[in-house]
């Protein structure tokens, strides 16, 4: 029986929040014993906000190479040891004062330390550096972090934020080559993280390029339109390890097959960097610097 109480959701909005099939989840619950949902008056599956959680942190040891026999039976407590464990190796023990800089000021919610605290270091580093070595594992380590639950949804966005609106002002402050290569940007329907998108448009705009970001969730329809109307050279399109993987390779290929020919389009982000797919007339990015050098031979 369902209690009318608890938040329950269906399991199309986990499939989409988590990245796991709807067939993954049916035969984990049949072999496993987890998750066990409840059941609609329709037999729909309803799941509440501890499974939900549960599978984020079970999708993130799945990705770092854990086998589904040996960590899906496993109790809550036990699941989150080990993701604590996989997220301290994310970042270099070189990083560790700067990120647990970063996370005491979204601790103590200090907007304007936080702020400075990231332009500081990038401007000790540089451009280049910051965004190339500091920022992957940072985001990563905050995304984690938010998944076990030891950040809140709150923290996240404002470390999201922040972080936009330090890039994006170092972006301005940069001469781009009005004759350089045109760039546009956007990332999926459904796919709701852009600052992968922000950090190269940050780098490219560094090396000349002419970026146009749409920023998240944008239509295909929508991307091929602004390619033509903005007579884009490149489309670079970016999906996040929150973002369904089977979803992926549809929509690049259908992105591909609508763009005109002497477009190149390119694909990048965590989501498609565990993917061994190769798509034909599309290039991979594993290195947002990778990106940058295309760019600076060219302009």
């Amino acid at each position: 029986m369902i209690n009318v109480d608890s938040p329950l959701v269906p399991i199309q909005q986990v499939e989409r929040e988590t990245g796991i099939t709807k067939e993954t989840l049916r035969k984990w619950e049949s072999r496993y014993g987890f998750p066990q949902p409840q059941r609609h008056l329709n037999g729909e599956r309803l799941y509440c906000a501890e499974d939900l959680h549960q599978l984020r942190l079970i999708k993130g040891l799945l990705d770092a190479g854990h086998r589904p026999g040996k960590i899906v039976a496993l109790p809550l407590d036990a699941i989150k040891q080990l993701y604590a464990k996989h997220t301290d190796n994310v970042v270099p023990a070189s990083a560790m004062g700067f990120v647990n800089r970063v996370f005491a000021r979204l601790q103590d919610g200090n907007v304007h330390a936080l702020h400075r605290e990231l332009e500081t270091a990038l401007l000790k580093q540089g451009l280049n550096t910051f965004v190339e070595k500091t920022l992957p594992p940072l985001i990563t380590c905050v995304g984690k972090h938010w998944e076990s639950g030891s950040l809140a949804i709150h923290q996240e966005h404002l470390f999201s934020e922040i972080l936009r609106s330090v890039l994006q002002s170092a972006a301005l402050r940069l001469r781009g080559n009005t004759d350089g290569v045109r760039v546009l940007m956007a990332t999926a329907p459904d796919e709701q993280h852009g600052m992968g998108l922000i950090m190269l448009q940050t780098l490219l705009t560094l090396e000349g390029a002419q970026c146009i970001n749409l920023g998240t969730q944008v239509p295909l329809v929508e991307m091929v339109n602004s390619a033509m109307s903005y007579r884009a050279e490149i489309v670079a399109i970016s999906f996040s390890l929150s973002y369904a993987s089977r979803n992926i390779s549809p929509f690049v290929l259908n992105l591909r097959r609508n763009l005109p020919a002497e477009t190149a389009l390119w694909a990048g982000g965590a989501g498609v960097d565990r993917l061994r797919s190769k798509w034909p007339g599309v290039t991979r990015f594993e290195q947002i610097g990778s990106a940058a050098k295309v760019i600076r031979k060219s302009c």
